[in-house]
């Protein structure tokens, strides 16, 4: 499925990954994890039963797990320390997601320049 993301008023052509049920969350890594070596962009993620938003930011292969920064955080001059006590940037592995949830997934594609 196609999408926009529109990051401060502009269009940010984006692929949507339905992810069925968080217990499949692995058989995508590979997916994840090659979208932020090619492209390099934030992936947002949202779910059903597994309400909360989150923005991703990495991925790792070995253990599975993604790097989840919430999107909800907000505030000048947070150190990084104060970013990760307060679990607002946390890895966070593949099997700590609603496993019975669904998720969507939305990559931001890279824009041929030809």
């Amino acid at each position: 499925m196609k999408a926009q993301w529109s990051p401060n008023g502009r269009q940010v052509p984006c692929r949507v990954v339905h992810v069925a049920r968080g217990a499949k969350l692995p058989d995508f890594i590979d997916q994840i994890y090659s979208h932020f070596r090619d492209v390099g962009a934030p992936v947002m993620m949202g779910g059903d039963t597994d309400a909360s938003s989150k923005g991703i930011v990495g991925a790792c292969r070995d253990p599975p797990s993604l790097l989840v920064v919430d999107p909800h955080c907000y505030g000048a001059g947070i150190t990084r320390h104060q970013l990760q006590e307060k679990c607002w940037v946390k890895w966070v592995s593949l099997e700590n997601f609603c496993q019975e949830s669904f998720y969507n997934l939305c990559m931001p594609v890279k824009l041929d320049k030809s």
